[in-house]
């Protein structure tokens, strides 16, 4: 490794008589001249053979600190630098119903992290769903049970809470559909539970509790002339709903539940929260339009429009922080695509407040031949301005040469957030990426990281470093690797 040492990487993989697989790298680099100390990490995974009704996986990674991975770049590859974990995952699914499985881990690499602001681990984490048709109508049951942990010492309050939740969804639907249109009766009911351990003098209950029902009506339209070789269609939709609320839920601690993006198709969800430790209470009517210009040929969308807005009817109790959102209507949402001949295509999205102002967006081009060959454009706008510029492209210059970069600027910050050009080279038995790379985060201070990695693979051997594509993939879109071959 230039300017540390030399390393030893070893890499072993295995394919069982039932078609399963399991790889196994090392990485050592002893006594890092610029560290000062030996240098350590290792990977392995074993996953069963896909297309099985069962499916079994397991993955673990270990590092000595958070910052190998950029600095040796060998064979091992860590996911999480910050927290490299351990996986684990069981699967099921039968006609009619699906189980999961999951245990999550992870040792620290990097202990400057906060206690408070490190992951939980979930040990385990179970899942069974199910749904069941009763001539049109039919129910879908979903049900988890978490267990939280992690180091909490010396924490106190909300940073101090571990312990397990149980949440179920029932609803049952009435859907209706005819070619010009549809309307579908919803009715649920969603509940989670907790048994917790608390800090010492915190004196909220160890045992918090919330049941909502909810129910919805959604209809919509199909409007459609046809005009030979094109067909517009309109598509009016409105959904009522109504979420109720608990006020059990003040009690709860936020194990992993976040916001879901704001996007025309969050306009008609039920949900307002990913994750189980909300329950989104609610009386809202959700109206939208598409407007779609289908190529009758092949059916493909050569433009669609949609734009839509809620209204609400009821203030939001619950949310992420103690607050009340007493807004009466959401931004309005606007999504644009337009196919410009075979190759081309533009997009547009964005979210306008009151005042017709923009509050986030973004407008981009796009040109795809192959895989091979692509490029995109872009401008992302906050609060009436751009924030960012980004650009990428990929090209092909024969079946065993590929050359593509890409890069991200910060108007606001007046600086270049990340960049990364290189090639790829392949021939019957070896192929090589070379890219640099260059990477300053918006909270940086002290200036951005650059690099050059440099990636190998004898064909049926082994391979020498993994960032040189990874840093590809982060900076080209819709970049994809060449298969692996083996």
């Amino acid at each position: 490794v230039a300017f540390r040492g030399e390393a030893l990487d070893i890499e072993q993989r295995y394919l069982f008589d039932n078609e399963s697989k399991a790889e196994l790298r090392l990485g050592w680099l002893p006594d890092d001249a610029k560290a000062a100390k030996d240098r350590e990490a290792a990977e392995f995974s074993w996953a069963s053979k896909a297309g099985q009704p069962t499916l079994y996986s397991l993955s673990a990674s270990y590092a000595d600190d958070q910052n190998y991975d950029d600095d040796v770049a060998g064979l091992v590859s860590i996911e999480d630098d910050d927290f490299p974990a351990l996986r684990a995952n069981i699967s099921h699914r039968a006609e009619d119903y699906s189980a999961q499985a999951k245990l999550y881990s992870y040792t620290v690499a990097n202990d400057t992290t906060a206690l408070s602001a490190r992951p939980y681990q979930e040990l385990p984490r179970l899942g069974v769903q199910t749904q069941r048709f009763y001539g049109a109508a039919n129910i879908d049951i979903d049900a988890e049970l978490v267990r939280f942990d992690r180091d909490v010492t010396g924490l106190s309050g909300d940073a101090a809470v571990l312990g397990s939740r149980a949440s179920s969804s029932v609803t049952a639907a009435l859907p209706a559909r005819r070619s010009w249109g549809f309307a579908e009766v919803r009715l649920g009911a969603d509940v989670v539970t907790y048994q917790l351990n608390r800090s010492a003098g915190d004196v909220r209950s160890e045992s918090p509790s919330a049941f909502a029902p909810r129910a919805s009506l959604d209809l919509g339209l199909n409007i459609a002339r046809d005009y030979g070789l094109r067909t517009h269609r309109i598509e009016p939709r409105i959904k009522y709903l109504k979420a109720g609320y608990d006020s059990g839920q003040t009690e709860q601690p936020n194990f992993d539940t976040g916001s879901i993006g704001f996007s025309f198709t969050q306009l008609f969800s039920e949900q307002r929260f990913s994750g189980g430790d909300r329950i989104g209470d609610t009386e809202q009517v959700a109206l939208g339009v598409s407007n779609k210009l289908l190529r009758n040929e092949d059916g493909s969308e050569r433009i669609r429009v949609d734009f839509g807005q809620l209204f609400y009817l009821a203030d939001r109790r619950v949310n992420l922080i103690d607050t009340v959102d007493t807004a009466k209507r959401s931004p309005l949402v606007s999504e644009a695509r337009i196919a410009l001949g075979e190759n081309f295509s533009g997009n547009a999205e964005t979210t306008l407040r009151s005042d017709m102002g923009i509050d986030s967006g973004a407008l981009g081009l796009k040109y795809r031949n192959s895989d091979d060959q692509l490029a995109t454009i872009r401008a992302r706008f906050s609060d009436d301005t751009v924030t960012t510029y980004e650009a990428s492209a990929l090209y092909g210059i024969n079946e065993r040469w590929r050359i593509g970069g890409g890069f991200a600027f910060s108007r606001p910050l007046d600086r270049t957030q990340r960049f990364a050009w290189g090639f790829e080279y392949e021939s019957c038995c070896w192929r090589a990426s070379l890219v640099q790379s260059y990477d300053q985060p918006d909270t940086s201070t002290t200036g951005g990281t650059h690099a050059v990695t440099l990636q190998v693979q004898l064909i049926g051997l082994g391979m020498i470093g993994r960032k040189a594509i990874t840093n590809l993939e982060d900076n080209i879109e819709d970049f994809k690797p060449r298969p692996l071959r083996f």
